[in-house]
């Protein structure tokens, strides 16, 4: 009998050694399934009336829920033709990885977790910097400190607030629209020293479905921040100048208190919520 033990712990062993390689990735797979934030079966409600999307939330101040991992309010609604959606966050690091790196809609009609179909707004893009002046140039008149050569390597990451990126909607891959341009999909996103940062989306179901027969809709929603994608790149730039975020106004909770980008790791990982398998509501 102790043999058989003994045969049976050695034969463990050997299979541990053969597998090394594997296990790892396995328990790193896990964690990463386990940390990632979903909400299943999430309400959609119907919505009677207008839906302004205005980036204020005016509709939406009893029909929001907060998630605490990724610190987002969130909320969705529907009518008989539009998908909407509101976000808001109180938090100034995912506020700045909002309005400095972007952020980008998932939309999976097979209820999953698929980054196929979406939107990025606000877009993100960079916005070069002059480059710092010598103490030596500070002394120089203005039109010679004007003329020096602009060999500047540092940028400042910032959005584009003006246009939207939609992303395998019908049969282009990538088309950047000029919301004045855009009559169905409409997105905004505000600011405010005490609400934070707030976001509203409208998409049309006939864009998101070929069959948009009320009972065979499926949807999953992955809200997606940017994020920092080189942190040892020193181009890299995350303020503009007197405390703002490129792009955008002076964030909420950020006025008169310590910036969270000197914490620099938390701008490494993009923020993260899936809303999976939503439930639509009956009118």
């Amino acid at each position: 009998m102790v043999y058989l033990y003994i045969k049976s712990f050695v034969q463990i062993l050997l299979l541990m050694k053969k597998y090394t390689f594997i296990l790892p990735a396995i328990f790193i797979f896990l964690m990463l399934i386990s940390c990632t934030n979903t909400l299943h079966q999430v309400s959609s409600q119907y919505h009677r009336g207008r839906v302004k999307v205005d980036g204020i939330l005016g509709e939406w101040s009893d029909q929001m829920d907060f998630e605490t991992d990724s610190k987002l309010f969130y909320g969705v609604q529907h009518d008989s033709e539009n998908l909407y959606l509101a976000l808001r966050t109180p938090d100034p690091v995912v506020q700045r990885k909002i309005m400095a790196f972007g952020m980008t809609l998932w939309l999976d009609t097979t209820a999953g977790r698929n980054q196929s179909m979406g939107l990025r707004y606000p877009v993100p893009t960079k916005e070069k910097l002059p480059p710092p002046e010598t103490e030596q140039e500070k002394d120089l008149p203005l039109r010679a400190r004007q003329a020096k050569p602009d060999v500047s390597r540092r940028f400042l990451h910032t959005t584009d607030k003006q246009h939207v990126v939609l992303i395998r909607f019908g049969e282009e891959k990538r088309q950047q629209l000029a919301l004045s341009d855009s009559l169905d999909i409409r997105v905004a996103v505000s600011t405010d020293a005490k609400q934070g940062v707030s976001y509203e989306a409208q998409i049309p179901f006939d864009r998101i479905y070929d069959d948009v027969s009320p009972g065979k809709r499926r949807l999953s929603i992955g809200i997606v921040t940017g994020h920092v994608k080189n942190m040892d790149d020193p181009s890299n730039s995350l303020w503009g100048s007197n405390g703002t975020i490129g792009g955008g106004g002076r964030m909420g909770g950020a006025s008169g208190s310590k910036r969270p980008a000197d914490n620099r790791e938390t701008f490494g990982k993009p923020t993260v919520l899936w809303l999976k398998e939503l439930v639509f509501e009956k009118p």
